[in-house]
């Protein structure tokens, strides 16, 4: 059934679903987390929701604002849905509504829009697949936007629940699209969203896929939330993707997830304004809850509760100019295992005439209550391994209390795995506990101390204008992620 109307003479038809609408959340101010045959005392701060530590509400990002005008209403609320552009029905000046209601299947397919008229779908009321074998399958699009939050009374729009399949499968040449505003609630599988590869690199802007979003997303109990995978051999690169923003996510309670995010071939990447929390406590293998092979920038992140580096970033750069990954302004609180970032590049990534080595930085980063089981891993800011030409930096970051491995360790900020030796390395400020380091711990956030001695105490960065929060550094930036 296809309806089309102007958007003044819209009835809306809102239908009650069980969505949850962001507010505090509210924790005990002491865990106690098992470590082998001892007990770790944690004090935890609650975390506010994710627009409140610096990211956009969506009425701010113009790029997820559902348009006004003509609409047309496509779908009967069950069944399967295939919106595909060579039926020839579709235009990119008018949004394409799907129906409430819970469907077996929705394909979204062959649209290709433009730079100031893509197509936009958008859901009425809540749009669900429920159940196992339902999935919405993506191939072949460029300018699309498929946003949840056109509905007011729905906080996600796009609902995924109790599957053990992949709720989301991209294929093809997906460019310039964005997701917004959906919830995936026990996805039990291997990939929630799942991407696989099928593009060799070659330069040509066509061997690769761009400028991809993934915003203001929840899940809960589920498996690998995004996952590109990709490969390398012969001398090629199959699968890159190059600007990639993932932003406004909540991930939680997932015993065994291991990684949330994985990317295993991404160019200038853009991850910030993300909680990760409560997870892999089931978890004993070295893994990381970001895992990112290629450069960009990770920032403005809070994970907490949870096992393995926030971000294992293996880096490397496309072309013969090495770029950077940059880690910043991230809090990671109460890990059991690992330190907070790791650090590594590898020879396979190199591949003559079409990659080369990256740079890092890591700054202004808060880090405490990392401490793994008694005997393994120890843990610091920066588990550094060889970078394979590529330089790293270490500066303005703060951490509290640490488990080391071996007496004579005494550096908190980096574990050097490897032959490189960070360039530089100032203003890190190791404590105790966090009352030492003048943080302060309430209902809400972590907190400096008026006294605190990481006030005012960090070298200046161009980057440095906004703190994890949001709130303005002056030119006298504090030490970590909290101004």
């Amino acid at each position: 059934m296809m309806i089309i109307n102007s958007f003044s003479k819209v009835i809306f038809v809102r239908l009650a679903v069980s969505c949850l609408i962001w507010g505090g959340i509210l924790l005990l101010p002491v865990l106690l987390v098992s470590c082998g045959k001892r007990q770790v005392i944690a004090e935890i701060p609650t975390i506010p929701p994710p627009d409140s530590i610096g990211g956009k509400q969506d009425d701010e990002d113009p790029d997820i604002t559902p348009p006004q005008g003509d609409f047309v209403i496509v779908g009967n609320g069950s069944g399967s849905l295939v919106i595909d552009g060579k039926d020839g029905r579709y235009s990119c000046s008018t949004t394409i509504k799907i129906k409430s209601g819970n469907y077996a299947s929705i394909a979204i397919r062959n649209l290709s829009g433009e730079q100031g008229c893509p197509f936009v779908i958008v859901n009425e009321g809540s749009v669900e697949l429920s159940g196992s074998g339902r999935t919405m399958s993506l191939e072949n699009l460029s300018y699309v936007k498929v946003l949840g939050n056109a509905d007011p009374s729905v906080t996600y729009g796009f609902l995924f629940q109790n599957m053990n399949n992949e709720a989301i499968k991209i294929s093809g040449k997906i460019n310039h699209f964005t997701l917004s505003n959906a919830r995936f609630n026990r996805v039990e599988t291997y990939s929630v969203i799942s991407y696989k590869p099928s593009l060799v690199y070659s330069g040509s802007d066509d061997s690769f896929l761009k400028d991809l979003r993934f915003l203001h997303l929840k899940s809960e109990s589920s498996g690998t939330l995004i996952r590109f995978e990709a490969s390398e051999g012969n001398q090629n690169i199959i699968g890159l993707v190059r600007g990639i923003e993932i932003a406004d996510i909540h991930y939680s309670n997932s015993p065994m997830v291991g990684s949330v995010i994985t990317l295993e071939k991404a160019e200038d990447v853009d991850i910030h304004n993300n909680i990760i929390e409560d997870i892999n406590s089931a978890n004993s293998n070295h893994n990381g809850v970001f895992y990112i092979r290629g450069n960009g920038k990770f920032y403005n992140n809070i994970v907490r509760n949870h096992q393995g580096n926030a971000i294992r970033a293996w880096i490397f750069s496309i072309g013969s100019t090495p770029k950077e990954m940059l880690i910043y302004n991230n809090i990671v609180v109460n890990s059991r295992e690992y330190g907070a970032f790791e650090l590594q590049a590898f020879d396979r990534d190199m591949v003559p005439g079409i990659s080369t080595f990256a740079n890092a930085k890591v700054f202004n980063n808060t880090c405490g209550e990392l401490k793994p089981k008694d005997g393994t891993f120890p843990a610091q800011i920066v588990d550094l391994y060889d970078l394979h030409g590529g330089a790293c930096e270490i500066f303005n970051n703060v951490g509290y209390s640490f488990y080391r491995v071996g007496q004579n360790n005494t550096n908190y900020f980096w574990n050097q795995l490897g032959n490189t030796t960070p360039t530089k390395h100032s203003n890190n400020l190791y404590f105790d506990n966090y009352q030492e380091a003048g943080i302060t711990i309430n209902d809400t956030k972590l907190l400096l101390k008026s006294g605190s001695p990481l006030k005012q105490a960090a070298e200046p960065f161009h980057l440095l204008t906004e703190d994890v929060y949001g709130n303005k550094r002056g030119n006298k930036p504090s030490i970590g992620a909290i101004e």
